[in-house]
């Protein structure tokens, strides 16, 4: 029997004006999750066989709705304020305090990759406790809405090779397909974060993995834009 996993990982965020969202920014509320767990849930969980899930999110008024929906093995909801001095540490010049958009973008980066850490190692701890090995684990976000069905039984995943959608310069963010082996390698990402370099937090998951050995490649068709887009972005109702 193949196994599937689908790994949520980081934050829900707020509705924005400038956006064609759910609630208005003067609200000051989250995006509409209800909704979209729904329609994630419809678009992967539903069309995938023997699919478990695993969950770290960010945002702890979430954990009530997304564990109804999504009925994970194992979940874990905080909030990533606990770890702000360990995130500062993983950035450059991390001894200057600093509010500058490049350095926040580098902070929120690295919450991001240890969300997807997090999440794995949830995984990981879920395979050893039940002597399996998942043949396809899928890592997403829990803000974007796909406008179409993910359905992964026939992709071919090979050892060390992620498939992520395209982003078009660069493979996107929103999500990352790979086998059991990969995964592996892939959660220490956080990990080899080098405080000491410039990163291009655009294309920083992609120059983590390759140091790894790992190779993030786009999907074949899934685009950022017209089949996902983070949530905010978007009329998606």
């Amino acid at each position: 029997m193949k196994n599937t996993a689908v790994c949520f990982v980081g934050a829900i965020g707020l509705a924005r004006s400038e956006f064609a969202g759910t609630v208005k920014s003067s609200d000051n509320s989250l995006i509409d999750y209800v909704a979209i767990s729904k329609i994630n849930k419809k678009r992967i969980i539903d069309v995938n066989e023997n699919v478990d899930v695993f969950i770290h999110c960010w945002t702890p008024p979430a954990e009530e709705n997304m564990v109804i929906n999504y009925n994970p093995k194992l979940y874990i909801f905080e909030d990533n304020g606990i770890y702000a001095e360990q995130f500062s540490n993983k950035c450059k010049d991390h001894t200057i305090k600093k509010t500058g958009v490049p350095y926040m973008m580098e902070f929120n980066r690295a919450s991001f990759l240890f969300s997807i850490k997090k999440s794995l190692l949830l995984l990981k701890e879920f395979e050893e406790k039940e002597n399996i090995k998942y043949d396809k684990i899928l890592v997403i976000r829990p803000d974007v809405v796909l406008f179409k069905e993910l359905n992964m039984s026939d992709l071919v995943l090979e050892d060390n090779i992620v498939i992520s959608n395209d982003g078009r310069a660069h493979p996107g963010d929103f999500f990352y397909i790979m086998n059991s082996f990969t995964a592996y390698k892939f959660l220490q990402m956080y990990d080899i974060i080098d405080n000491k370099v410039s990163y291009d937090v655009r294309t920083m998951p992609v120059d983590l993995a390759k140091e790894l050995g790992v190779d993030i490649v786009g999907h074949p068709n899934f685009l950022a834009g017209p089949d996902i887009e983070v949530s905010r972005k978007c009329n998606w109702k």
